[in-house]
């Protein structure tokens, strides 16, 4: 069954079809005149032959389309994308070959387009694959309906690209044909690292080692004669160790100052540096964090944490109660103009709103009168984190604080000697929560310790897993209470970068959140240069919903434009595209009139991380191959309809068969 599309009837000569017409008119007549002493049958014939050829000259001219019913065979289109084994000939004489079908990215010819040979390539270099509909709709012109299968050769496609083309998922492609790349690409694989991080906190760097020799990769227990190394920005080496193939890689980086960082991690085969990449840290300043010790009487802990932290340049004051009536301060980087409201402290709620958390022991808490544990209370309701340091004694009273949303604490006598020991029942397990013991051993030989998710209300737990910080919400803000003693002796023992780590886990955790008017949200791991960027930052300082904000090039000085457009549908949402066109550091300042922020990011050069960029293309197109083969899995299995045109010589082998006929027909019967 065949039904013509008459659509393309526009482009006929009109006039050629009227004489046609009349041209058949004419023959049909002469045939039905002719003398009576013809059969029937011959007359039919040649009114056939004569239709026929009219028809035959008409597809000629017009050439329809014709829905036909066809099988469920695909066109196969296929686009070469850069390999870990490119070998840029024989594509090129692969494309030259397969003209019609056969695409290639221009990131895979860029360092070719000098060739001879990729001269004459242009139509079928494509920058995206979300070009191909574009192109196939060029080569297969009269197929406007045709569905193809598409073949990805080499590596795949980066996230950009997969978002690009998936605007047409399932529209052009009933399949996809993708087998990744056998040889690997040397390098590191996995990388992992605190991009952001506050001062004196430690920044764990993890990843996994790929070889790219296939002896290395049957045998994983080799040993091979690869080092990795750390070095911090001066150069200077940091850390070194021997590795193999898929063998994990850990470097502690504990940045000694704040600013823009950029350390380096190298791979060498004996002499030779056969990867080198950049690890981008920006630190922070703790000058932001604001800390109220009170204690009951000196003691070492508090002197040893206030050191600390003052170095890191937050504000400290701390409160000793040396009698009933009289207490005394000292003050760590404080302001000249706010000394004097520090060392006559009065608690109010005014005053704790000042400070982002307030760390006390439980004999100090007790000493305090009603009005004053009020104050706390409210002030912990509106986003202040409190710490209090645990006793014997506060185990066996009431605790303050213990109830909120997820549960309470509670105190209970167990054991032969009646030991205290904290509970932490939870309302969402039926009262079997976790459980706490107090452990009056604990001091410098136990800084084993594991952090927990902070999401959880375990905080912090030793080698033995047993709970040493539990953490309950209360309003807006946290209260940590810690059974941890003599953290001051780690640092005497040489233990400073535990004693760093420790209080840096449970003051971030802890403390109020102070967040700033503009926050990056964009959720790429890294950005790199060349690609098309998707920005996004929650800014509560715009008021309009288009801004025109400026990013700064640290290492080319080039200043670009870019358009911010608030998001309708989330609050204080602002997104903008970038193509950053420099490696290095961008600084980003956005805000009205004198009031603003600034971020700052860092693009990386498209080699860095090549093995797991590589690594990340095959699996974003093995995911992309995954959709499309079983969204259409059903639908390949049902017969669909195509359109097509009839071959020209099929026309001209009807014409002249017509004709022959016709010519054979007259000569022999007169």
């Amino acid at each position: 069954m065949m039904s013509v599309d008459f659509s393309n009837l526009i482009l006929i000569d009109y006039l050629s079809l009227v004489l046609m017409a009349i041209s058949f008119l004419y023959f049909q007549l002469s045939i039905l005149n002719r003398s009576n002493d013809k059969s029937t049958l011959s007359r039919a014939s040649l009114s056939f032959v004569n239709s026929l050829l009219f028809i035959s000259v008409v597809g000629l001219v017009v050439q329809p389309e014709f829905k036909l019913v066809a099988n469920n065979e695909l066109k196969e289109v296929r686009i070469i994308t850069k390999s870990t084994n490119t070998d840029i000939d024989s594509m090129i004489d692969e494309v030259e070959e397969n003209r019609g079908n056969t695409f290639i990215l221009t990131d895979v010819m860029e360092p070719f387009l000098n060739k001879s040979k990729s001269i004459h390539l242009n139509r079928n270099v494509i920058s995206s694959p979300s070009q191909l509909p574009i192109r196939m709709s060029r080569v297969y012109r009269g197929e406007p309906n045709r569905r193809y299968s598409l073949e990805v050769v080499g590596d795949g496609f980066t996230r950009q690209q997969i978002e690009s083309i998936s605007k047409n998922k399932g529209r052009y492609f009933q399949g996809i044909v993708y087998e990744p790349p056998t040889d690997k690409t040397i390098g590191i694989i996995h990388p992992t690292w605190n991009v952001r991080m506050n001062l004196g906190e430690l920044s764990l760097f993890t990843a996994e080692f790929q070889s790219g020799s296939s002896e290395d990769i049957k045998d994983k227990n080799k040993k091979s004669a690869y080092v990795v190394r750390l070095l911090d920005p001066s150069g200077q080496l940091e850390g070194e160790k021997t590795i193999s193939n898929s063998e994990l890689i850990n470097f502690k980086i504990i940045p000694k100052t704040f600013g823009l960082m950029t350390y380096k991690i190298e791979v060498l085969e004996g002499d030779t540096v056969i990867s080198q990449e950049t690890i981008a840290i920006e630190v922070i300043n703790q000058s932001n964090l604001r800390m109220l010790i009170l204690q009951s009487s000196p003691s070492f802990e508090t002197k040893q944490i206030k050191n600390w932290a003052g170095d890191n340049q937050a504000v400290v004051v701390v409160n000793t109660n040396i009698n009933p009536k009289i207490n005394l301060s000292r003050l760590t980087n404080v302001d000249e103009q706010e000394r004097k409201k520090y060392e006559l402290l009065a608690l109010s709620e005014s005053l704790l709103a000042g400070f982002d958390i307030l760390m006390i022991d439980s004999r100090r808490f007790n000493q305090l009168n009603v009005e004053e544990k009020k104050t706390i209370a409210n002030s912990l309701d509106d986003g202040l984190g409190v710490i209090l340091l645990m006793d014997k004694e506060s185990l066996e009273d009431s605790l303050p604080f213990s109830a909120s949303a997820e549960g309470w604490l509670s105190t209970r006598l167990v054991g032969k000697n009646n030991q205290s020991a904290l509970y932490l029942e939870s309302l969402k397990e039926n009262n079997k929560g976790h459980h706490l013991l107090y452990e009056s051993a604990i001091s410098h030989i136990s800084n084993g310790f594991e952090f927990e998710d902070n999401k959880s209300t375990p905080l912090i737990s030793n080698s033995k897993k047993e709970i040493l910080v539990v953490q309950l919400q209360q309003g807006l803000g946290k209260v940590s209470y810690s059974l941890i003693k003599d953290t001051y002796r780690w640092v005497s023992n040489g233990e400073k970068n535990s004693h760093s780590l420790f209080w840096q886990h449970l003051i971030k955790n802890t403390a109020r959140q102070r967040k700033n008017e503009i926050e990056w949200i964009t959720d790429n791991e890294r950005i790199v240069v060349g690609n098309k960027e998707r920005l996004c930052v929650a800014n509560k300082l715009m008021s309009s919903d288009l801004y025109q904000s400026e990013i700064h090039s640290f290492r080319d000085n080039k200043v670009s434009k870019v358009l911010f457009n608030k998001v309708p549908t989330l609050t204080n949402r602002y997104c903008a595209s970038y193509w950053p066109e420099a490696s290095g550091w961008h600084h980003l300042r956005m805000g009205e009139e004198n009031k603003y922020q600034a971020l700052n990011f860092y693009v990386y050069p498209k080699d860095n991380f090549l093995a797991d960029h590589k690594r990340l293309k095959i699996k974003n197109t093995l995911k992309y191959k995954e959709q499309i083969n079983s969204m259409k899995k059903t639908s390949r299995s049902k017969t669909a309809f195509l359109y097509g045109k009839i071959e020209i010589w099929i026309y001209w082998m009807l014409i002249i068969l017509s004709l022959t006929y016709i010519w054979i027909e007259r000569k022999y019967s007169e």
